[in-house]
């Protein structure tokens, strides 16, 4: 089942054998951790990340508040946050790559959203869509924040995108998603979801 590669992919049999001194959570939050150092270390300049990867699967908990479980997982696209044109534009020829598929730099949008947007990162895409009064492009990227668990004030802008601002925004990004998930676990946990 899709918690089972959840599981696997960040904890692995180690749960249900705790030690009694470690909660839960906390060995959910090493291995999430872990996890998220090893994808750091994924360099690439290509866009590589399936529906049915384990990085999809925890950003349908993580994003749980807005995407339920009865939506169709194929209304969805894998977007870039940061998009990949921006990043390899960046990326210097002699170096092997950026964590560009980091799930942090991932989040599920609804495919005619995502298509819309074209090479724009969310902020850039709500900023020069036609129509938008100010009050309503402010309300527009806080909902769409909301939606994909990422604050805006994090997205960097394409002048600004550096591979050390690019680890900045990995990092609170990651944090924003793993808080959110662990918020939903403990629901879980609880039987209060």
């Amino acid at each position: 089942s899709g918690d089972t590669k959840l599981f696997n992919a960040v904890a692995g049999k180690r749960y249900f054998t705790l030690p009694e001194s470690l909660q839960k959570m906390d060995i959910w939050s090493i291995d999430l951790d872990r996890w998220s150092a090893e994808q750091a270390k994924r360099l690439g300049r290509t866009r590589s990340v399936s529906l049915t990867s384990p990085s999809v699967l925890f950003l349908r908990y993580a994003q749980s508040r807005t995407i339920s479980q009865g939506d169709s997982i194929t209304d969805k696209d894998v977007e870039h946050l940061i998009p990949v044109e921006q990043l390899k534009s960046q990326i210097p020829d002699d170096s092997p790559g950026w964590p560009i598929n980091h799930v942090a730099n991932l989040a599920l949008l609804h495919n005619k959203k995502n298509r819309s947007k074209k090479g724009k990162n969310f902020r850039e895409w709500i900023e020069t869509r036609p129509g938008l009064t100010p009050e309503s492009r402010a309300q527009e990227l806080e909902r769409l924040a909301y939606e994909l668990v990422c604050r805006p004030d994090i997205v960097i802008a394409k002048d600004a995108l550096t591979e050390e601002s690019f680890g900045t925004f990995l990092s609170n990004r990651f944090n924003a998603l793993k808080s959110e998930f662990q918020t939903i676990l403990e629901k879980i946990l609880n039987d209060e979801f």
